[in-house]
């Protein structure tokens, strides 16, 4: 019942004429917390642990960005799959 409920809720939002607005008007504060640099700092979210996956140009793109958004400071820390090879 709980379910179904949920689901029913979900589908009238469809009824709602200003869903889209009101999502557009609620989607900077919550991507700023989630994706550094974009509106607030990451400092600012407490416990804030960010990752981001990518090919090596798109994270030396990021890195810029954060240098620029962050602060000189930023540091993008690049792991990679034999970061977490077991040895046998």
């Amino acid at each position: 019942e709980q379910v179904r409920a949920f689901r029913k809720a979900i589908l009238g939002l469809r009824k709602d004429p200003k869903l889209v607005d009101k999502l557009f008007e609620r989607k900077d504060r919550v991507y700023a917390r989630v994706i550094p640099g974009y509106g607030m700092k990451s400092a600012d979210v407490a416990d804030g642990l960010f990752m981001v996956i990518g090919p090596d140009k798109q994270l030396d793109a990021w890195e810029s960005y954060l240098k620029s958004t962050e602060g000189a400071s930023a540091k993008l820390y690049r792991l990679y799959g034999r970061d977490f090879w077991m040895p046998w």
